[in-house]
């Protein structure tokens, strides 16, 4: 969503795709776009001891992925942003 409402600036149709990879022990999500340069990874950490009223609208989604993800990276690769998010699965056996 932050990539069709930012990443165009309401001027275009922006260029998106999403890849879902399986591996062995995992999953790796893939999102490209034709947006201009954001390293969402360059955020910084939200204040969570601040009250609700205090604190800026944004910045959560980037926190809990980098808490639940095993592996986050941003790539600028030629005209488009790359942000890659896995994580390992266990499974039952």
């Amino acid at each position: 969503m932050n990539v069709v409402m930012h990443g165009s600036g309401g001027k275009r149709v922006p260029w998106v795709e999403v890849s879902l990879t399986l591996v062995d022990d995992g999953v790796t999500l893939t999102v490209e776009d034709d947006g201009p340069p954001f390293d969402p990874l360059s955020l910084p950490a939200p204040d969570l001891s601040a009250s609700l009223d205090g604190r800026p609208v944004g910045g959560l989604g980037v926190f809990l992925v980098r808490k639940v993800m095993d592996s986050v990276r941003y790539q600028r690769r030629e005209a488009s942003n790359r942000l890659t998010l896995s994580k390992r699965v266990v499974g039952d056996g």
